[in-house]
């Protein structure tokens, strides 16, 4: 039987290159970005509610919220949070929300973001920088082995309210 020539692989269209990132303070008026890049996380949000939980956290004082931006398209977002705990004699700073953009992931976006966050916690004095991620996350959780975070921890969610039960995906 004769072997059939091999036809050439499509290959994908190349993305232009972005510009190189800069980490921005979020404002208020950042809320369609931060709907948009939640929404790559499949957390889904109008545009009126990230606004409101976006100008919640601003309010606090100690929940800043940054944007990567390359040139003027935000391609990634990290909220943090920052706490006294009674267990640690020093603060902790702990990510909330880190997501990149689907199309600079693989251009050290994420890597950016997780260096911005380390030098404010040690700005502020925290021991430690930690984050959580759902289980079935596997390409995150290489990220964060690969920026320096260990896995020291599981975290148990109770649901209490209906909405949060329907919206919480134990397998994310």
């Amino acid at each position: 039987m004769a072997k059939r020539p091999q036809q050439p692989r499509a290959r994908k269209p190349a993305q232009p290159a972005l510009p190189a990132p800069r980490i921005r303070s979020a404002t208020a008026a950042d809320a369609r970005a931060v709907r948009d890049l939640l929404l790559e996380l499949g957390y889904r949000a109008s545009l009126r509610d990230a606004g409101r939980r976006l100008r919640a956290l601003l309010a606090t004082g100690s929940d800043p919220v940054f944007l990567a931006m390359a040139g003027e398209a935000a391609v990634g977002l990290m909220a943090l949070h920052r706490t006294a705990m009674l267990q640690y004699r020093e603060p902790v700073t702990r990510i909330t929300t880190l997501v990149v953009s689907e199309r600079a992931r693989g251009t050290g976006v994420g890597r950016l973001l997780v260096e911005h966050a380390a030098r404010l916690a040690k700005r502020w004095g925290c021991g430690v920088l930690e984050l959580t991620t759902g289980l079935a996350r596997q390409d995150a959780q290489a990220f964060y082995r690969a920026t320096g975070f260990d896995a020291t921890a599981v975290r148990f969610v109770q649901p209490l309210s209906p909405r949060m039960k329907r919206r919480l995906d134990y397998r994310a």
